[in-house]
């Protein structure tokens, strides 16, 4: 029988079919998509649980999870989403852009929780931060204009740098938005978890609170953390200039 027909549960020996399951036991069902393989998001999802657990949703008892993961293909990532909606979940956490994206495709009303995305509202994915309105809520990871911030620390790093290659998916919707800010900012130069606050969303959702009244969560802090022997390793040198700067060097 094919995987995504099965209930998989993180971290323990249980594998129970999809079908039927959160009704007959009175469980509420738990979607989790990823373009991520298993082994990258076990530990996200551990956190996941834990906090969901911390909330008094027990795994087992409450609480069933449905885990799809595609690791990167994302026809197989709109296959699975496809195939999680029609087992009705009573939420859906959605892991990046990609994810959200397939499964908004399939449905307008089961409640989603989306984590590490990426302007959500200039991707036309919900209304507004403060208002996302439909069915989608969640937490954004960083914004676009960040690439820009990437792009001067790199230099500051190492003012020598006349040529900077950038590596991109071009099947995510956020690979062209980062290609304009990061290209402009060489231009100028002149130069060629968050998953806890997830298991949060998912816990108010399933106390009846609809995500269209939930405000998304961006972040508003920056830290600059170094490390200065890894640095070393890589045969490189940190500029003083640079290691004042950072919040947190690790030593």
């Amino acid at each position: 029988m094919r995987r995504r027909e099965f209930i998989v549960l993180l971290g323990s020996a249980a594998v129970w079919p999809a079908t039927g399951v959160a009704q007959q036991n009175n469980k509420k069902l738990i979607g989790f998509i990823t373009g991520f393989n298993d082994k990258e998001v076990m530990p996200l999802f551990a956190t996941f649980r834990a906090r969901l657990q911390e909330l008094g949703w027990i795994e087992g008892q409450n609480t069933a999870f449905d885990i799809r993961t595609t690791s990167g293909d994302y026809a197989k990532l709109d296959t699975e989403a496809d195939s999680l909606v029609a087992t009705s979940p009573d939420v859906i956490v959605a892991q990046g852009t990609a994810s959200l994206t397939s499964v908004r495709r399939y449905t307008r009303t089961i409640p989603v929780v989306f984590n590490q995305v990426s302007d959500p509202v200039g991707q036309r994915l919900i209304n507004s931060l403060a208002r996302p309105g439909g069915n989608a809520t969640g937490l954004t990871n960083f914004e676009f204009a960040s690439g820009t911030k990437w792009f001067e620390l790199l230099t500051e790093f190492d003012p020598t740098i006349s040529h900077v290659t950038l590596i991109t998916n071009p099947a995510n919707e956020n690979t062209a938005q980062f290609v304009k800010v990061i290209t402009a900012a060489g231009d100028a130069k002149k130069v060629t978890t968050m998953f806890r606050r997830t298991a949060e969303y998912v816990d108010k959702i399933l106390k009846g609170t609809r995500p269209a009244d939930m405000p998304v969560e961006h972040p508003t802090i920056w830290e600059l953390v170094i490390n200065p022997k890894t640095a070393k390793a890589l045969g490189a040198n940190v500029p003083p200039t640079l290691v004042t700067r950072a919040d947190v060097v690790i030593e």
